[in-house]
């Protein structure tokens, strides 16, 4: 770790405050974590992570529980999948509020986390005095700027412990997909350049054609995202217009952010409509492949050679590493395209449920070295 910190029991938590008030209990859980009662040791982890995080917002002490559980992983194998889950709340929130703050690249930062204590810093309070007394401090607290320096600290904190979650051996499926998402919110967070394709973008084949997504593809959307078709995806639009419209607007913000890519598949000649297919969670390090093909144009091979046009296109348009190819293990159609394209088969892994995807997803990982 590049950090300077004290044993965390000889942190001032008194003086310092969570999502829940004063953070005098954080000792307490600390040692119930340590408990030879799975229950309660688990109770005290989820308590710690609700103290850090809660609905999508850090606390003060985020980036100091985030090191906490980062030292777990290496010495707590009982919880190992639990300690992810919370890691991957943490990583969710910095996630959140990415868009607000990274554009932000004059903070600076100390090796010394005491700073985070110290007297003068705006997390820390003095001691205490009563309920009303704190309420007022509560309430005189410049909370952006707060803010901030907690996103800044728990983002840096996150980023930096790549190494470290990468090395876990052996992951079970549940671990590997938990993983897999703290580890993509960290390719996506780190600095880098991104290169922005224009919303005029297209790429042209003899068969079809791949442009930018645009506000008047929602019909198409809404007709064919449904049923067998929708069956495989990351959400279930079931022709909700109102998550189609979603779906296109986000689209374009993260194209013009560099962030992804949603193209619209056409047949060269005709134009006919014949589905979708994405450059998702685009970094430095990796981008991952979505496509998906309305009923009629499946079967015919189309499949292979939109991926195909995706590779070129990323070989010549985006600097990355290797391409991500992710399939829900079911889906047989789709599990033929990188295998035919020579990807490296990757370990299996479980997604748990989300609020787009009511469902356990049982998937397999492809990757393809540029």
């Amino acid at each position: 770790m590049p950090y300077v910190i004290p044993a965390f029991d000889t942190i001032p938590w008194k003086n310092l405050f969570h999502t829940q008030g004063r953070a005098t209990d954080v000792v307490a859980l600390f040692h119930a974590i340590d408990h030879s009662d799975e229950q309660i040791s688990r109770m005290a982890l989820y308590e710690l992570a609700n103290r850090a995080e809660q609905e999508g917002k850090l606390s003060p002490i985020s980036p100091l529980v985030l090191l906490y559980f980062q030292e777990l992983l290496h010495k707590n194998s009982t919880h190992r999948d639990f300690i992810l889950r919370c890691i991957k709340r943490i990583a969710t929130s910095v996630a959140y509020q990415w868009e607000e703050y990274r554009t932000n690249n004059s903070f600076s930062y100390s090796e010394d986390l005491a700073i985070l204590w110290q007297t003068d810093s705006p997390m820390y309070w003095p001691d205490f005095i009563s309920e009303q007394e704190d309420q007022l401090l509560w309430s005189t607290q410049n909370k952006n700027q707060i803010d901030e320096i907690i996103w800044h600290y728990t983002a840096k904190i996150l980023i930096d412990s790549q190494e470290l979650l990468e090395r876990i051996a052996e992951p079970t499926p549940l671990a590997y997909g938990l993983l897999y998402d703290i580890l993509t919110v960290l390719k996506m967070i780190k600095p880098q350049e991104r290169i922005a394709l224009p919303r005029s973008f297209v790429w042209q084949t003899e068969l079809f054609r791949l442009r930018a997504i645009h506000p008047t593809d929602r019909t198409n959307l809404g007709t064919y995202l449904q049923g067998d078709v929708a069956q495989y995806l990351s959400f279930d639009p079931n022709g909700n217009m109102r998550i189609i419209d979603f779906y296109i607007d986000q689209s374009i913000i993260e194209q013009q952010a560099g962030t992804a890519l949603v193209l619209i598949i056409e047949h060269s000649l005709t134009g006919e409509f014949l589905g979708s297919c994405a450059l998702n969670d685009i970094n430095s390090e990796s981008v991952e492949l979505g496509l998906w093909l309305k009923p009629t144009a499946q079967g015919k091979g189309l499949g292979l050679q939109v991926v195909q046009a995706m590779i070129a296109l990323i070989q010549q348009h985006l600097q990355t590493s290797y391409i991500l190819y992710n399939v829900e293990q079911a889906n047989k159609a789709s599990i033929r395209i990188p295998e035919a394209l020579h990807f490296t088969k990757g370990p299996s892994f479980l997604i748990e449920p989300t609020p787009l995807k009511n469902a356990i997803r049982e998937m397999e990982e492809y990757r393809f070295y540029l």
